[in-house]
């Protein structure tokens, strides 16, 4: 009976690494994605006003 709690308490502990390192996977997978994110958006907002500030026209037919 007490072998079992003993290995019941462990296998719980073993989860627990587990689920940690699992959640530190997703959130850095998550966190570069979200930063790529942010940049890609960044850099389209910022190329179709500087083409449109240079050759309007241009911007215009090709969006």
């Amino acid at each position: 009976m007490r072998e079992r709690g003993v290995r019941e308490r462990e296998n719980r502990v073993i989860g627990q690494h587990i689920r940690l390192r699992v959640v530190k996977l997703v959130g850095k997978f998550v966190f570069g994605r979200q930063v790529v994110y942010q940049i890609n958006k960044t850099i389209n907002r910022k190329s179709p006003s500087s083409d449109s500030l240079d050759k309007a026209p241009q911007s215009t037919t090709v969006g």
